[in-house]
């Protein structure tokens, strides 16, 4: 079989097993109150820096040269995981997250640099204000949901714990009837030149 020539890849950061399961836990509470969602795998959680569509393969190395630019000269730091929400917001909700708090101006300050770094590869520039959060759920289209503010306000100091940031992870997503499939493609450490 041949390889690919195109890999929809994504920039995100990695989360570790703790901050995932207290999210799942999170989802739990939401699923019972909460209907027409279509609920991301809690072992598939991660924050996303950066989409970039498809890519060729032969671009891959360039990306991850990149990355490796961009984590060069940074330290590694914690992120505190709290509070559920809604984008674009709890009376027309589409997406349910949880919110990144101690770390997420690191979080901004990276997701620019990878964002510097991948325009000037040639990838377009996002539009959207980068806002550091997790997606636990999409709702299906179409969906009218009863509001939802009172829940996320009951749920705006749950704590879903610390994850320790200390490298970027390149992704391939590849799309299935069960939701996507996600495989690293490359990772770069923080602080190789520190």
């Amino acid at each position: 079989m041949d390889s690919p020539t195109a890999i929809r890849s994504f920039i995100a950061l990695e989360l570790n097993e703790p901050v995932r399961i207290h999210s799942a836990s999170l989802q739990d509470k939401l699923r019972r109150a909460v209907t027409s969602v279509k609920w991301v795998d809690p072992l598939q959680l991660h924050l996303t820096l950066k989409f970039l569509g498809d890519v060729s393969t032969e671009r891959i190395p360039e990306v991850s040269n990149a990355l490796e630019q961009v984590v060069a000269e940074r330290a590694p730091f914690d992120v505190t995981f709290r509070g559920a929400g809604a984008f674009p917001n709890a009376r027309r909700p589409r997406v349910l997250w949880v919110g990144a708090h101690q770390g997420a101006e690191e979080l901004c300050r990276l997701a620019a640099a990878v964002e510097t770094a991948m325009e000037r590869l040639g990838f377009p520039k996002e539009d959207k204000l980068f806002r550091p959060h997790l997606t636990l759920g999409r709702f299906r289209e179409g969906a009218h949901p009863p509001s939802l503010e009172s829940l996320l306000d009951s749920l705006a100091e749950e704590e879903c714990g610390v994850s320790h940031a200390e490298h970027l992870t390149l992704f391939a997503s590849r799309l299935t009837p069960k939701g996507p499939v996600y495989t690293v493609q490359s990772k770069h450490m923080y602080g190789s030149v520190l």
